[in-house]
């Protein structure tokens, strides 16, 4: 990023950075955010720059987010902080309003699920590829302040397209015009620091080509990847082999803390949620690609069944002793039922908000409102109504019927069919406990 192009950033950046942390003072948030310049890490130039001018062109602004109560931190570029600030605001409004409703961390747009951080990188100088020769070494990992931390096992295999062997070639210059693949194999990595030695992973970059291989699950601190994969080239020219002889391979290890991993229901969610929002924002950039369309389709699909699974656990953890709850038997489900289509109404809300030329997003948003305004105006069926015994059932089979309704509009949501199974018990429950 150019200086010019660099300062206009800052320039937008920093009143907006002051309005949020405001905002978390208010709403009593231990939340802190602090602009930050980070190196790109996407290219080898950029990690490999030396000059100050080309260091500062491969720097980009981002926001950094400290909860100060747990010590966790999150890195956010400029535009996913752009739409979290349009969702805090959303929420400080309704926190002044007094309609704020204690909602799953992944809700909450002060927070985000663990992510892996950053151990250290290893640096491979790929000279002897300009010879066809195979590299088969460890490299070491070295942090920020360059201090080795781990070792990492890595080979690049020279090949023919078919597999062949390959003979040595003495001269550089030999190598252009020819067609070869390498294979790329990282093996292990050993001796990662305790508290970062969580889901361990590495990624890959070559040229310009990114790669990473999958987590090792749980604790490793010396994990074992066995991870491949081969590059093709084909004609090879000038700027490939400029690349072999002056420039690097990087392979960046990255790691969970400890406390902070990714292995729980809420996290996952989150990141679901994350993912879904980020596909949403590349699809509506560019709305003709197809391809883009199915991948966020596909991330809504996966966020929307995870939410509706916990909704229903939590349903079940609720509902499991309803002997120690005697005097809300009945009316517990479908005020339970009342708060899930409140929620569903406001995420439906949001979505639409975001993106109010999405037809689809419009009417779910409409359904939702519906279903939630057409339960709410029953009232609330509370241990009051009981006295009245007729007047109480007859409440209960409105509710029933009017998640019925709600759910015949909309079978594919899971929430809605929760709600009308737990209404319809409710309902049936009185009817026979009043005969």
């Amino acid at each position: 990023m150019c200086r010019k192009k660099l300062e206009m950033s800052l320039d937008k950046l920093i009143p907006k950075l002051k309005e949020v942390n405001q905002v978390a003072q208010e709403m009593e948030k231990p939340i802190v955010f602090e602009l930050k310049l980070q190196q790109r890490s996407d290219s080898i130039e950029a990690l490999t720059a030396t000059e100050q001018a080309d260091r500062l062109a491969a720097m980009d602004p981002v926001v950094v987010v400290t909860n100060k109560k747990t010590g966790q931190r999150w890195i956010w570029s400029q535009k996913k902080f752009d739409q979290r600030r349009f969702m805090i605001m959303d929420q400080f409004h309704q926190f002044q309003e007094g309609l704020l409703q204690k909602g799953s961390a992944a809700d909450d747009p002060f927070w985000d699920p663990p992510s892996s951080v950053m151990i250290g990188r290893a640096f491979m100088y790929l000279k002897a590829l300009s010879h066809l020769v195979e590299i088969d070494e460890k490299f070491d990992v070295v942090d920020i302040k360059g201090k080795g931390v781990a070792k990492i096992s890595v080979k690049i295999l020279p090949m023919g397209l078919d597999n062949e062997e390959l003979d040595y070639l003495r001269e550089p210059k030999e190598l252009l015009g020819m067609s070869f693949k390498l294979k790329i194999v990282i093996q292990s990595v050993e001796g990662l620091p305790d508290d970062f030695a969580y889901y361990p992973k590495v990624k890959f970059l070559f040229q310009d080509k990114n790669m990473e291989t999958s987590e090792v699950p749980g604790k490793s601190v010396d994990p074992k990847f066995g991870w491949e994969n081969e590059l093709e080239f084909n004609s090879a020219d000038e700027e490939l082999l400029d690349y072999f002889l002056h420039s690097v391979a990087v392979f960046e290890v990255r790691g969970y803390q400890k406390g902070f991993t990714p292995d729980n229901q809420e996290s996952k969610e989150a990141r679901l949620k994350s993912a879904f929002e980020e596909a949403r924002a590349a699809w509506r950039a560019d709305q003709t690609n197809e391809k883009l369309k199915d991948e966020f389709k596909s991330a809504k699909r996966a966020y929307y069944k995870c939410k509706a699974q916990a909704a229903q656990a939590a349903e079940v953890k609720v509902s499991a002793s309803p002997a120690e709850q005697p005097t809300s038997q009945h009316s517990e489900p479908s005020n339970q039922g009342l708060e899930a289509l409140r929620q569903k109404f406001e995420q439906a809300r949001e979505a639409w908000k975001a993106d109010q030329g999405n037809e689809d997003l419009k009417n779910e948003f409409r359904a939702a409102k519906k279903a939630y305004y057409a339960v709410k105006a029953l009232g609330p069926v509370g241990d009051e109504k009981k006295a009245g015994g007729g007047n109480d059932l007859e409440s209960l089979k409105s509710a029933f019927e009017a998640a019925r309704e709600a759910w015949k509009a909309e079978q594919g949501n899971e929430e809605l069919k929760a709600n009308f199974k737990a209404s319809k018990k409710a309902f049936y429950d009185a009817k026979k406990a009043a005969e």
